[in-house]
């Protein structure tokens, strides 16, 4: 698979990074998926069928995934990603890999909140829950969501389920955070 960027965002604020994708070459065109949205840069070159089986070829075609954060049990934020599907994607979409570069010093340029680098001191690990904090990729905060994070607002992973967020609802009870209860699958 190709390369992931994760980050932190509160609000409307990963429309920061969607808008910066969009104002990219290629003429990305924006696909709302639940979640989140896939870009398609048609300049680069068409969506590619799988074979002999309907959907589409990820690794062959120039796209790029966006998952926004969303809140969760009224008390918990999940973290935005970035997903650059192509693979290779610097032979196959030499274009769409100068952007990939691009928006990794873009979000570079926010708070490093963290890294699995040995010499971090982990000052943020405490508001990073669930399975945020299992990738080997750094993470940054946009500056809403470094202002949250500096007032104490938690952060999860964004594939993080229901089990994963009832245990740490438990687990946040006893720190003084109320999560609210897990959705009726009925309603």
């Amino acid at each position: 698979m190709g390369s992931t960027y994760r980050f932190l965002a509160v609000g409307n604020e990963a429309d920061t990074a969607i808008a910066w994708l969009q104002a990219q070459p290629g003429s990305p065109e924006a696909i709302e998926t639940p979640g989140g949205l896939l870009l398609y840069f048609r300049d680069f070159g068409p969506i590619v069928p799988l074979e002999n089986r309907s959907g589409v070829d990820l690794q062959r075609s120039p796209l790029v995934s966006v998952i926004r954060p969303a809140l969760r049990r009224g008390a918990l934020w999940s973290i935005g990603e970035v997903h650059f599907l192509p693979s290779p994607l610097r032979r196959a979409f030499p274009q769409l890999h100068a952007i990939q570069l691009r928006f990794a010093r873009w979000l570079s340029g926010f708070d490093r909140v963290f890294t699995h680098t040995p010499s971090w001191t982990g000052e943020w690990n405490y508001w990073l829950e669930g399975s945020i904090r299992n990738d080997d990729g750094e993470i940054f905060a946009l500056p809403q969501a470094m202002e949250a994070l500096r007032c104490g607002q938690y952060f999860v992973g964004a594939s993080d389920g229901e089990g994963v967020l009832d245990s740490l609802s438990r687990t946040l009870r006893h720190r003084g955070v109320e999560c609210g209860q897990t959705p009726d699958p009925t309603l």
